[in-house]
């Protein structure tokens, strides 16, 4: 791999974190929760396809892919925080 800068190093680790908070949401115990890690897996991580060819490959109507892609977002988002301030929490101790 070849060496990287500051902000590649940056953009890397924020994929990977991204990566496992979204795999955690596809192994989530709710149905509703893991679908949403699902798609978000397909679509965002593994380059699966269109939104269309997710919705097919997960049987979702439409409303209720965008429905589940929203939930996710808002997942994903919330556990960053969460990890966030944990993070700051123990700097400042």
């Amino acid at each position: 791999m070849p060496a990287l800068s500051k902000g590649d190093s940056a953009a890397v680790e924020l994929r990977a974190l991204l990566v496992d908070v979204i795999g955690e949401l596809a192994a989530s115990a709710s149905p509703r929760d893991a679908e949403s890690g699902l798609l978000l897996l397909d679509y965002y991580v593994k380059r699966v396809g269109s939104h269309e060819v997710i919705m097919e490959r997960l049987h979702m109507s439409r409303p209720t892919y965008y429905r589940r892609l929203h939930h996710g977002f808002e997942l994903v988002a919330g556990r960053i925080d969460q990890l966030s301030v944990a993070n700051r929490l123990t700097v400042t101790e």
